[in-house]
């Protein structure tokens, strides 16, 4: 009860805009932007690695904002919308897979960290 008062006053305080058109909203993504993500129904496999596949085109700008901003900006509040492209992708592997798969994040240089 009391965190639901202090997420509140912070929301209030500290209000969450739309990276991408900049409305207020409840996430870092309105539902209008998340569609133009473009992201596709199912996975797409890797030409160089048939086993592998991406939950989404990495070189579409919105996608490129996201994991920008989440992995060198700290924003975290970003990891809702990245979980959210990634499960509309389980559903195709549960289906299509039966076997087991793993989820495995890209890592990033030393350079950069």
């Amino acid at each position: 009860m009391i965190a639901k008062v202090i997420h509140k006053l912070i929301s209030f305080i500290f209000p969450i805009y739309c990276f991408n058109c900049g409305k207020e909203e409840k996430s870092y993504l309105c539902d209008s932007c998340f569609k133009k993500l473009l992201i596709p129904s199912m996975p797409i496999k890797i030409k160089s690695c048939p086993k592998i596949y991406s939950a989404c085109f990495y070189n579409n700008p919105g996608v490129k904002k996201i994991l920008w901003l989440y992995k060198y900006r700290g924003k975290r509040g970003l990891a809702d919308i990245l979980a959210k492209i990634i499960l509309q992708n389980i559903t195709y592997f549960s289906i299509i897979n039966k076997k087991s798969h793993s989820l495995i994040p890209v890592p990033i240089s030393n350079k950069k960290l």
